[in-house]
Order: structure tokens, then sequence, then C-alpha cells
């Protein structure tokens, strides 16, 4: 009886559902029916249900391009941090090969050092006016090339 009066946060909600869905012994996707029985059982509206499919296309896809600027910015900060390590470990084997009197190595390690640190510190702590137009400008992107790829087989279809 205890069970019926308790309350459930929309995170508890969630990871409730989703373990039941896993549980089901089949796919853990549900179908539109399945998700308007849901809802009809919760007291929420078609309409209103389908006003949050949409949000959720939406928003997923937004997050979806969060997640994939942020990737792509750790992996140029990568990218860019192992020329580093490369191009100033020739530069010691260079400056050692060719004189020991004056390591002059240094100077460019510590020049493009302070662009990797500043490179670092803003891949690694990115403002979230800078991850949001990122993220839009990858999500234009892609509807871009969706156009592109609809408009090629449109053409390719005369």
């Amino acid at each position: 009886m205890e069970e019926r009066n308790r309350r459930f946060t929309s995170d508890e909600v969630t990871s409730i559902i989703r373990r039941a869905l896993e549980g089901r012994g089949g796919a853990d996707d549900v179908t539109y029916d399945d998700l308007e029985d849901i809802a009809k059982q919760s007291g929420i509206t078609p309409a209103r249900l389908r006003q949050a499919i949409e949000e959720q296309e939406t928003l997923g896809d937004l997050e979806n391009a969060r997640a994939e600027f942020k990737k792509r910015q750790r992996q140029e900060f990568f990218n860019h941090f192992r020329s580093y390590c490369i191009v100033n470990g020739a530069l010691i084997l260079i400056n050692l090969l060719t004189s020991r009197e004056y390591f002059w190595f240094v100077w460019p390690m510590v020049g493009w050092g302070i662009g990797i640190a500043f490179h670092a510190v803003d891949v690694l702590f990115p403002s979230e006016a800078k991850i949001e137009r990122g993220a839009k400008r990858l999500l234009r992107k892609q509807q871009m090339l969706r156009a592109k790829q609809v408009y090629d087989r449109i053409g390719a279809g005369r």
C-alpha cells in the first residue's frame, strides 16, 4: 500500500520505465501505439503527446549535436597536442644532433606550449554559448547535407 502513495521524480520515472522496457524480453523500443497507451493511462492527451514527441526530436537533435561538437573539439585538441609532441620531439633531436652548446628548441616549445595551454582551457572548459553555437552550426551542416542528398536524388531520377 505504501508504494501506491510514493511519488517519483521525472528522472526516476525515466529510469524505471527504461528498466522495465529492457526486461520485457524483446526490443527496448516502443511503438507509437504503446506510447499512446502509456500516455492515456497517465492522463496525457494525444495532442500533448504529439507536442512532446516533436520537442524530443528537436531537443534530441540539439543534445546530440552538442555532444558531437564537444567530441570534435576534444579530437581537434588531441590532434593539435600530438602534432606539438611530434614536432617538438623532432626539434629536440635536431638541436641535440647539431649543437649541444645552445638549446634553442626551448623557444618554439614554450611558444607553442602557450598556444596548447590556451587550446586546452578552451576545450576542457567551454562556455555554454560556444557549445550552443557549435551545436547549431553542426545541425545546419547536417540539414544542408540532407537537403543536398534529396536534391541529388531528385536530380538523378530525371
